[in-house]
């Protein structure tokens, strides 16, 4: 990633947490403000943009009249960070279980990247990735490219304006992309370019029924690969419900938390990524395009061993089938550790998959303010206990800021 290091962040900054180093958390949130698509939206799409509206007494926010699938506040209150793995705990232990997960007014740093960086310095963490949290909805709400590119437009001005894409060189925000439309994604892609973007976010699967490692997006990669981007994938909703839930008599529209546990774990959880990884690494993406690098956040990484493993083994067995970007030149599980690099949950085994894949692949998060991850980004480092000090400090810094270009 292009950017150079600012004297005013010192490469090795000793910091008040039990680290001793800052920490690179590959996964941060902001919140969005009510009008974070209506601000810039263009006036012929005024009626199909993402807008806040009431739906059976709930906040939520809506696409014409496509509400999206979320039942907790998004925009005065959010879950206190943190405090949905206190309630978990709880369960397990049976103490004040039922007052851990808890709701709170928003806070300011959650809205303005200044008092985000004052927080950072106390938290230790001297950069982030800074993902979106309402706009990860946005293609799966959209009811066509048109639509859904005239949001993402007005939502990327938005971001630019309150956040930026790389602030300080401390706070990476991706742009937000697609594929539906490859005319309209050069154009924006271009747009966002120009404005500074370091690293672009899309939500898995295929794209308009192909591959999006297809060679019919080549000429999307290839400016994203000259341009060393970084390409993330954050968990969202990305069609697998909807598309899937029918086959095996499931609502393909339920609500977030009232999924099924099947839906959960084959068409939200790690299986969409799981198949974006595996297509990428067949399709020779990463052949084509040697210098993206692609970074998983909230999908955990359990699931990634197995899926070198298949790569593996799978290849051969498609070895007389087409491949529509060429033939692989290296096993499918080094072309993986090369190019991908995952965020863990606090809950993963991380040492297994270090043993299995090695450390690099893995950079350290929180996912802070979410409930469900860590109210201190820190701690993750208690849940590496087993490794040396060496592999820590590049789980939770190292890697990180080589893949920014801060190391």
């Amino acid at each position: 990633m292009a950017g150079a290091l600012p004297d005013r962040l010192p490469k090795e900054t000793p910091m008040t947490t039990p680290l001793g180093y800052g920490m690179f958390d590959s996964d941060q949130h902001y919140y969005e403000t009510r009008d974070s698509f209506t601000r810039h939206i263009e006036p012929k799409f005024r009626d199909m943009a993402i807008q806040p509206a009431f739906h059976n007494g709930i906040e939520k926010i809506r696409c014409g009249d496509t509400y999206s699938p979320h039942d907790s506040p998004i925009f005065d209150v959010a879950a206190r960070p943190g405090s949905l793995r206190e309630l978990l705990k709880g369960f397990k232990t049976g103490v004040g279980a039922e007052h851990s997960y808890e709701f709170e007014p928003m806070r300011d740093e959650y809205f303005d990247r200044d008092k985000r960086l004052k927080l950072m310095d106390e938290q230790g963490v001297d950069a982030t990735f800074m993902f979106c949290n309402n706009a990860i909805m946005v293609q799966e709400l959209s009811p066509n490219p048109d639509v859904l590119f005239a949001n993402l437009r007005s939502f990327n001005k938005w971001q630019e304006e309150e956040w930026g894409y790389s602030y300080q060189n401390r706070i990476f925000c991706p742009a937000m992309l697609s594929l539906e439309d490859l005319p309209l994604a050069l154009d924006l892609l271009d747009t966002v370019m120009a404005n500074g973007a370091k690293a672009i976010a899309m939500i898995p699967g295929p794209c308009g029924g192909r591959s999006p490692a297809d060679p019919y997006f080549d000429p999307f990669w290839s400016k994203v690969n000259e341009a060393g981007l970084i390409l993330g994938y954050h968990i969202a909703p990305s069609g697998f419900v909807k598309r899937r839930s029918a086959e095996w008599g499931l609502d393909p529209t339920p609500s977030f938390y009232h999924q099924s546990a099947f839906q959960w774990m084959f068409m939200y959880g790690d299986q969409p990524i799981q198949e974006t990884i595996a297509n990428l690494v067949f399709d020779n993406f990463f052949g084509r395009f040697p210098n993206i690098k692609v970074v998983t956040a909230e999908w955990g990484i359990e699931w990634a061993p197995l899926l070198c493993r298949k790569l593996d083994k799978y290849r051969g067995m498609g070895r007389n089938g087409p491949w529509i970007g060429g033939q692989l030149t290296e096993r499918p599980s080094d072309t993986f550790k090369n190019h991908v690099r995952m965020h863990p949950f606090w809950e993963d085994d991380i040492e297994t998959v270090v043993a299995a894949l090695g450390p690099d692949v893995i950079i350290g998060g929180s996912d802070f303010p979410h409930s469900e991850g860590l109210a201190d980004p820190y701690k993750l480092i208690d849940h590496l206990g087993g490794l040396d000090a060496s592999v820590q400090k590049a789980i939770m810094r190292d890697n990180g800021m080589a893949l920014v270009g801060l190391g």
